[in-house]
């Protein structure tokens, strides 16, 4: 019996496998490839061409995304609410039921399944544990903290550890850290202490491993001549920082002013304790621990009817999770049981859901920053057909702070909305940047999708329908500027190019469309002065001045200068043209939910762009190696009687020509005429005279 269960498990795994190859190299039909063509990626098709979000060709991804973020922007200026899915923790199979009573309140709140079944009840847990067994692996978080005792019989009364006692421990756990204290008695010494783990260079220390017993030798060898007995035991095993903090603050509070750590340093308090294991222990764990389950938190604004807010997460999951057992529960503050001092009745309705990660079929949910932002989107939509108005944002859309995580702050008031204070000067001033909403932009969040964010909100700006949308537009270009301001970065105004109506840069440098008077007299009036500011650069003369002796060497450098900073500038635009063009390759590898043409076509694009942008490159950098480079001060060569002539001629006409475009500035009835004879006479120039090919060139 149990041999032919076997060959029918391995039957179906093989032809399960068969069926994913094939799926995964199945072009897409007739009919879902016209859909996408269509419409271009802005929808998904309908429910009988496949499931799941689909994504556009690069070529239309940046102005399908500008679409959308228009749109959304749009709702959030009309009052929407941004739309809040968190990952709050990964778990193992060992703390299902643990999790499960936390989300049910004891039991005492219905949870619901991805079948639709209500459970309640002391019982609930058990059930849902009982249920998930298939799906939930037998693995276990690793051991990163051990508690160690090491006792040590002496043949003489006389007989002490030396003050370096350290020494002797490091000789036997190597090179992994640790903290002891040591008591002392008659004939006998006690050690105790907390040891990582894990070591580099032979791996984890397993109580009933070889290197525990390796260990004891080491041990043994070290106090041979003066000791009788000697014994190490681990005595304790943990997973994760909170538990090395816990027992190392133990051993601190027990052993007052005796605690010292692998440097012989005295650990004289807990904030030592707890830093030593923060700052020092935490990156040396190498902890892992087993994903079997995702808890997930879903918000709504206050007020929210709880029933709406419970359809559209049982909606939300069912579309997102499906093929995965999850449990979820809607916590408000009017059912909730748990009291308001212990963190229940919090006045916005939530819900928890629990996922299991291994779905019926064999895969595993693993979750990427992109998947959240799906997960809001979907969740939006899901409220919105409820009646709730959400709408998906993201941090840098809308210059928001960084969010805090529950180990940079602790709660100390539930009362109204909960208040927190910071586990350290860190976390305080990351808690209070996000509670007072200040602006804020890190260093990567500068890319394209910000400036394509700020570009939207300055169209919102001027061609909001109503004052209110164009208010908070401004509003949050505000922010932007603010945020620009902190890193020291140049205004959003000098350094976004101006849009026309349809969101492209306009040729004028003004902003077209229905535009408040204030805002277009700004537009117009930095536009001018930019024009002003580069037609002064090129037709206003130099005036000599006194203390230069040679005007002409000086106009030769300065043109140099300008020169040398247009390849500069041309350089860099080629650079970033080419960061771009990576990081767009990148997207495209990161885009696992894309079918294999959409896929092809993107990698397609990102491989053009980027050598296109190597091409670009290496053309300017070729450019400015073979251009000769002139010394200012090297001697010129001499010039022949009809060189000079001629170069004299052609300075007289260049001089003539900025004389007319004066002229034709300030309004001189014949200066077209004049702009006309001379134009016709430049045409008739070299076929009239014989010049130097280098000396008209220069």
């Amino acid at each position: 019996m149990w041999t032919s269960l076997h060959h029918f498990e391995e039957e179906w795994l093989a032809r399960r496998q068969s069926l994913i190859l094939e799926l995964s190299t199945k072009p897409p039909s007739l009919d879902e490839e016209w859909w996408r063509r269509g419409r271009a990626g802005s929808a998904e098709p309908p429910a009988g061409f496949g499931a799941g979000p689909r994504r556009s060709a690069t070529g239309s991804k940046d102005r399908g995304l500008e679409l959308d973020m228009r749109k959304r922007f749009a709702r959030l200026a009309t009052g929407a609410q941004p739309a809040v899915v968190k990952v709050l923790s990964f778990g193992e199979s060992s703390g299902v039921k643990k999790l499960v009573k936390y989300v049910s309140r004891g039991g005492e709140i219905a949870i619901e399944n991805e079948r639709g079944e209500r459970y309640g009840g002391q019982d609930a847990p058990a059930a849902i544990y009982s249920d998930w067994r298939p799906v939930l692996g037998n693995r276990h978080a690793s051991r990163d903290i051990g508690l160690f005792t090491v006792e040590i019989s002496w043949r003489s009364p006389d007989l002490r550890l030396p003050s370096d006692s350290q020494a002797i421990l490091k000789s036997v756990f190597t090179d992994r850290p640790f903290a002891f204290a040591v008591s002392q008695a008659a004939h006998a010494t006690k050690i105790e202490g907390v040891v990582v783990l894990y070591s580099p260079t032979q791996g984890r220390l397993v109580a009933t491993g070889d290197d525990y017993d390796a260990a004891k030798e080491r041990l043994k060898n070290a106090l041979a001549e003066k000791a009788d007995a000697v014994e190490l035991r681990i005595t304790g095993q943990g997973h994760g920082v909170r538990f090395g903090t816990a027992l190392l603050r133990r051993l601190v509070e027990s052993r007052t002013g005796q605690v010292r750590n692998d440097r012989g340093e005295f650990v004289a308090d807990v904030k030592a304790a707890k830093s030593l294991v923060q700052r020092e222990w935490r990156s040396r764990l190498q902890s892992r621990g087993p994903r079997d389950t995702i808890h997930v938190l879903v918000a709504a604004p206050l007020g929210t009817d709880a029933t709406r807010f419970q359809d559209a997460v049982r909606n939300f999951l069912a579309h997102e999770f499906r093929g995965h057992r999850y449990i979820f529960a809607v916590h408000d503050p009017e059912n909730d049981p748990r009291p308001l001092h212990d963190g229940g009745k919090r006045p916005h309705p939530h819900a928890h859901a629990v996922i299991a990660t291994l779905s019926d079929y064999g895969d595993r949910l693993k979750v990427w920053i992109s998947d959240l932002a799906r997960w809001r989107t979907r969740f939006a939509e899901n409220a919105r057909a409820n009646g709730i108005d959400l709408e998906m944002t993201e941090r840098r859309e809308t210059a928001s702070s960084p969010a805090y995580s529950h180990k940079q702050v602790r709660p100390t008031n539930y009362v109204g909305r909960t208040t927190f204070e910071g586990t350290s000067a860190a976390g305080q001033h990351r808690y209070e940047n996000k509670r007072w909403e200040v602006p804020h932009l890190s260093r990567s969040d500068y890319g394209r999708h910000s400036e394509l964010a700020r570009q939207n909100w300055q169209m919102l700006a001027i061609e909001g329908r109503t004052e209110a949308v164009r208010q908070f537009a401004m509003r949050t270009l505000a922010r932007f500027e603010e945020a620009d301001r902190r890193n020291g970065q140049q205004a959003a105004f000098l350094r976004t190019p101006s849009l026309g109506a349809e969101g492209f840069p306009s040729a004028a440098g003004k902003q077209s469309g229905n535009a408040k008077p204030e805002i277009q007299h700004r537009f117009e009036q930095e536009g001018s002065t930019v024009n002003n500011g580069q037609q002064r650069g090129r037709s206003s003369p130099v005036p000599n001045q006194q203390g230069h002796a040679d005007p002409q060497r000086r106009q030769e450098k300065e043109g140099t200068d300008v020169q040398n900073k247009r390849s500069v500038r041309s350089v860099s635009s080629a650079a970033a043209s080419l960061l771009d063009a990576i990081g767009r390759a990148r997207e495209t590898r990161v885009s696992f939910h894309s079918d294999d043409y959409d896929s092809d076509a993107a990698r397609s694009d990102a491989k053009r762009m980027i050598e296109a942008g190597i091409s670009r490159f290496a053309e300017i950098l070729g450019e400015k190696r073979d251009s000769p480079r002139e010394e200012p001060n090297a001697p010129r060569p001499p010039r022949s009687p009809e060189q000079a002539r001629d170069a004299t001629s052609i300075q007289t006409r260049e001089d003539r020509g900025g004389e007319t475009e004066r002229s034709a500035r300030e309004g001189s009835p014949d200066a077209a005429a004049r702009i006309k004879s001379q134009t016709v006479e430049s045409g008739r120039a070299p076929s009239e005279r014989k010049l130097n090919r280098d000396d008209y060139e220069r």
